[in-house]
């Protein structure tokens, strides 16, 4: 005896599918037992409204009609609107998966929601703004020829697109449950740079749409509890290097990829790590007799990716080190 009933699909959004009329597409049922295990079970399937999608005994779905839902092979299409879609096993049924069946698609754009409050630069969004990363709110909007049938169409999936070897510039988080929109996303400051955010339904994509998190302008570094920028230190030990970064709006930014490097990687190691205070922490360890500078520099792609020109941003000094040997009395 089951205790749960899920339907689901690969185009699913949530709770609900975006689906031409005409088309049609699988859902997947399955059962689970107390033990959250998933068990055979023999499923029926149920449409709210057949008029717009009937689903057969297999699981596939058709915007339209079925010529048979025992051997469907025909689909004939149907009518815009919508259908809430089941499965039930031994009288548990899952929640309802929703069906938008629209006309064809045939162009998507994707622009910024009017009307937004204000965030510190028109141009790009801070990840170091005093109430946290900054986001814009984007919306999709999908023609066909010239007719705006975006009402029609449901849910609308989003994907960010960042240069090679860089993280997420951008990060999409859908709009609440209590949002009516299902053509809106909010866009966030991630890792700065300039990245490209898309929206796509029912297998149509929209052109690409340039997103900025402020890139990184000016960083500095010291030895942690030592503001010289010249160290004297033993061979074998270690020292903590504080990375300060500031965004082009001046902004001070924690948590960013940069690359720690060294002169002299035979005297001096050196590494890096992230920080939530710091726009970067660095370990430099002093390995043998010696001297070496070592710095931190915002490198495209892992920083300032996809921004031209792409050049790397550093320190106006570096942090010298000198190291010298112990001895035993």
């Amino acid at each position: 005896m089951p205790t749960s009933v899920s339907l689901t699909s690969s185009s699913a959004v949530g709770l609900n599918v975006s689906l031409e009329v005409g088309k049609t597409l699988g859902f997947t049922a399955t059962a689970r037992n107390p033990r959250n295990q998933v068990i055979n079970e023999t499923f029926s399937f149920l449409s709210s409204n057949p008029a717009v999608v009937t689903i057969a005994g297999n699981g596939a779905a058709c915007a339209g009609t079925w010529d048979s839902l025992t051997n469907p092979q025909v689909c004939t299409p149907g009518t815009v609107g919508t259908a809430q879609l089941t499965a039930t096993a031994q009288n548990v049924s899952s929640a309802p998966i929703t069906v938008y069946v629209h006309a064809r698609i045939t162009s998507i754009a994707v622009s910024k929601v009017p009307g937004q409050a204000p965030t510190l630069s028109n141009v790009c969004l801070s990840k170091g703004a005093p109430a946290g990363p900054e986001s814009w709110l984007y919306q999709a909007t999908a023609m066909n020829g010239s007719n705006d049938i975006t009402s029609s169409v449901g849910p609308f999936s989003w994907q960010g697109v960042n240069p090679t070897g860089s993280g997420a510039i951008v990060n999409l988080t859908s709009t609440p449950a209590t949002t009516p929109a299902l053509n809106e996303e909010i866009v966030s400051a991630g890792v700065p740079g300039l990245g490209m955010i898309f929206a796509s339904a029912s297998g149509l994509n929209s052109q690409t749409v340039p997103v900025e998190t402020c890139p990184v302008q000016t960083i500095s570094i010291a030895a942690a509890g030592n503001p010289a920028t010249s160290l004297l230190v033993n061979a074998g030990t270690s020292t903590t290097l504080n990375a300060t970064v500031t965004d082009i709006l001046g902004i001070t930014l924690t948590g960013v990829p940069l690359t720690w490097s060294t002169s002299n990687p035979i005297s001096t190691t050196a590494s890096g790590s992230t920080s939530t205070v710091y726009g970067s922490l660095g370990t430099a360890t002093a390995a043998a007799v010696g001297a070496a500078d070592v710095t931190a520099s915002c490198t495209p792609p892992t920083c300032n990716g996809g921004i031209k020109p792409s050049l790397p941003i550093y320190p106006a000094s570096p942090i010298s080190f000198t190291v010298r040997g112990t001895s035993t009395p």
